[in-house]
């Protein structure tokens, strides 16, 4: 075995054993769970961090000052046109930001050849 194979599997037992620990708490978006266990159950990849997506409001004191950003309402599912504008009425200064992020997966392939073969998947 490579030492790269060997570091790989280190730091795929940590990022499981984090995994593992986030989702004993709760902090995991519930929707995407299945796809981080099977892309977890692959010998070649383990996922590093993930979002199932999110809608947000939030109020900025001015544009890119996300150091003094107030999240105003964030949802990592669906959410109601009436909770999206109870949100959007704390708003009192500065601008107002609505966004939706799209869901993200970071993932670690063992080897560059097994990264390209995830990537030609995509």
């Amino acid at each position: 075995m490579f030492l790269y194979e060997k570091n790989f599997d280190l730091q795929k037992k940590k990022a499981l054993e984090s995994l593992n620990e986030a989702l004993e708490k709760g902090l995991v978006d519930s929707d995407i769970i299945s796809l981080l266990n099977k892309i977890n159950s692959l010998e070649n990849y383990f996922t590093t961090s993930s979002c199932s997506g999110r809608i947000s409001v939030m109020q900025l004191p001015d544009f890119g000052d996300k150091l003094n950003a107030i999240w105003l309402g964030k949802w990592h599912s669906e959410v109601k046109i009436e909770e999206v504008l109870d949100a959007i009425n704390k708003h009192d200064e500065g601008m107002l930001w609505f966004m939706l992020n799209s869901p993200i997966l970071h993932i670690a392939a063992r080897t560059l050849e097994d990264a390209v073969e995830l990537l030609n998947l995509a």
